[in-house]
């Protein structure tokens, strides 16, 4: 065997199953990532860590050809070269590596303050962020060969928490009627490796300041340099990068963003980034961060190796896969689309008027002004249901939001559905976040569950342990800052962005027949409405073929769409439709999940 032959083997063994990175405590604490691995009986306050050990192989290739898409080749056979690592042994003339397996955790990836911009033109407002740190719950895939990817799942709102979606028949264990943890009908763990990420003050995630006591410092971190869409998508793209560094076993599979609601806009900024790091620098656009741009440069720098930085084209073979769950995409020009829809005769909301005996008036027969969509809804939601789910009562969203928050505060529950023990992660309880605060005033939010408090230890008055919502985040997205600059989390011009992304990225989206916040049937409308990019956009219905739920978006681009980049020509999206609210994940588990492993098994 050749000396390159050999440092090639070594070096692939070992990327196939990287050393753990040292710790700094027995917990697992790092100085960027606080995780906890562990298995868990979840009738007890106790934890034990597990490891087992799988192997994997390397065989013969041709030293002279490109890495692979999971970013290796296999190592030549014969072991007449010292082993490359402490764990490898040789068996049938091929080293095999021993690795632990992974293991579920849970803890805090912590995101620092940044200068950075946002606007463009003769507006641009500087803003300086504060830390932050983002709570995580990741499950390893039931199975994985090597090549399993992995899911990044996220809600939207925004301020909503990802405890929604993690509650919500994805992860291996799910709320069952009476709040106690079930099995899940179809976990996502089938799919990949599944991380699951609160934005800043959502959910278990925590903001934090010297005084937490004193409720104007509160309110000064609680506004748009905190909390708007630009900086919400850098904060996951920090929290990825961080995760990777932390998981370099992970750092070369396949991603898949799973973003639901809002987080269509949110996975659509995130993966502009991951594609195009250099636009977010200096422009153009309306967010610049040279810190991120430089960090996001790295890691592709060194995940596709080259004289040159990767295009776009190679790093979304990678990268560029969008899973969205009833997505909004292009903010106020998707829902102007979707009220002129619904306000048609024969819509959903004209079935249900005449269901319950009402009169629905259109604004074509209303004096101005008269907004579609503010009409239709205001007509759904005075008749007692929900734009969420048009069959369901108008508390649909709230009841929804309650119910996640009573079954994540039952400590039980809890560390069943993270499948790790609360009190082994570092930072969740109160003696370990005396300057973490989740309100601006504690009378605006019920306070905690008392079942977390006796375990975790009693917060004070303006920390929470778990929010299904932040108001002060949403109110932050759609503060005066953010529309100045352009950024409201309502602007259209998301829609660009997702486009773009488009040109490269492949593309999944629910179409749920009960859910009018999202309305399906307006999404092709939206995207035609940017007509400097796209020509056309053609529903097929009996696409692909053989699916129980065919459904495509056929997208027609101009050929000079983006300047100096190829002609994206004809792109398509997958829109599978499904009976269901816009929580599609707990109407319709079973065949979602059945949809996006067929279509996962479709990427080339």
């Amino acid at each position: 065997m050749s000396t390159l032959a050999r440092v090639v083997a070594a070096l692939l063994l070992l990327a196939a199953c990287p050393d753990a990175p040292p710790a700094s405590d027995s917990d697992g604490t790092s100085t960027s990532t606080t995780s906890t691995s562990t298995s868990v009986d979840p009738t007890t306050t106790s934890s034990s860590t597990t490891t087992t050990t799988t192997s994997t192989t390397t065989e013969a290739p041709d030293p002279t050809t490109s890495t692979t898409a999971a970013g290796t080749t296999a190592a030549p056979t014969g072991c007449d070269a010292p082993p490359p690592c402490d764990t490898c042994s040789c068996e049938d003339d091929v080293f095999h590596r021993h690795c632990p397996e992974l293991s579920p955790e849970a803890g805090y990836l912590d995101v620092d303050g940044v200068d950075y911009e946002i606007g463009e033109g003769d507006v641009v407002i500087p803003m300086t962020s504060s830390p932050a740190r983002l709570f995580y719950s990741f499950h390893p895939a039931d199975d994985d060969p090597g090549d399993a990817p992995l899911l990044l799942l996220f809600n939207g709102g925004p301020g909503v928490s990802t405890g929604l979606i993690l509650a919500g028949n994805t992860a291996p264990q799910t709320l069952g009627a009476d709040l106690e943890p079930v099995p899940s009908p179809a976990p996502w763990t089938a799919l990949g490796h599944l991380l699951y990420i609160d934005a800043r003050n959502t959910g278990f995630s925590q903001q934090s300041i010297a005084d937490p006591a004193q409720m104007g410092l509160r309110s000064a971190e609680l506004n748009s340099r905190n909390f708007n869409s630009y900086l919400d998508a850098a904060d996951f793209a920090r929290a990825l990068l961080r995760f990777w560094d932390d998981h370099p076993a992970l750092a070369g599979r396949r991603l898949v963003l799973v973003g639901e609601s809002y987080g269509g806009i949110r996975a659509s900024i995130l993966l502009h980034m991951l594609l195009f790091p250099a636009r977010y620098e200096q422009g153009p656009g309306r967010y610049r961060d040279p810190a991120l741009a430089a960090a996001i440069a790295a890691h592709l720098a060194a995940r596709f190796p080259g004289d040159e930085p990767p295009g776009p084209d190679l790093v979304a073979g990678e990268l560029g896969h969008l899973v969205l769950v009833q997505p909004s995409l292009a903010g106020a020009a998707q829902q102007a689309r979707a009220g002129d829809l619904l306000e048609a005769p024969g819509s959903p909301v004209h079935v249900l008027a005449d269901s319950l005996g009402l009169e629905f008036v259109a604004c074509a027969a209303k004096p101005d002004p008269c907004d579609p969509w503010a009409n239709v809804i205001n007509f759904v939601e005075n008749a007692g249901r929900s734009r969420y789910d048009i069959d369901g009562p108008g508390t649909w969203l709230s009841d929804l939001f309650a119910r996640t928050r009573a079954g994540l505060s039952r400590r039980d529950t809890l560390a069943a559905v993270l499948q790790v023990a609360p009190e082994a992660i570092d930072g969740l309880a109160a003696a370990d976040r005396p300057t973490a605060f989740r309100v601006r005033n504690p009378g605006d939010y019920p306070a905690d569950a008392p079942d977390l408090a006796e375990h975790l230890g009693a917060l004070p008055a303006w920390d929470r342990f778990f929010l299904p919502f932040s108001v002060e985040a949403l109110d932050g997205f759609r503060g005066p800052a953010a529309i100045m600059a352009g950024v409201h989390s309502s602007d259209p011009h998301y829609g660009a962005l997702f486009l773009h992304d488009l040109a490269y990225a492949r593309v999944f989206i629910t179409d749920a027949a009960r859910d009018l916040a999202v309305w399906g049937p307006s999404i092709a409308p939206t995207l035609e409405l940017f007509k400097s990019v796209v020509v056309g956009v053609e529903h097929v219905d009996d696409l692909p073929r053989g699916s129980e739920r065919p459904g495509e978006l056929h997208v027609h681009f101009r050929p000079d769409a983006f300047a100096g980049e190829p002609d994206p020509g004809l792109r398509t999206i997958r829109l599978a439709p499904y009976d269901a609210s816009h929580a599609v994940t707990y109407d319709r588990p079973v065949e979602l999940r059945a949809d996006v492993a067929a279509w996962l098994a479709e990427a080339p």
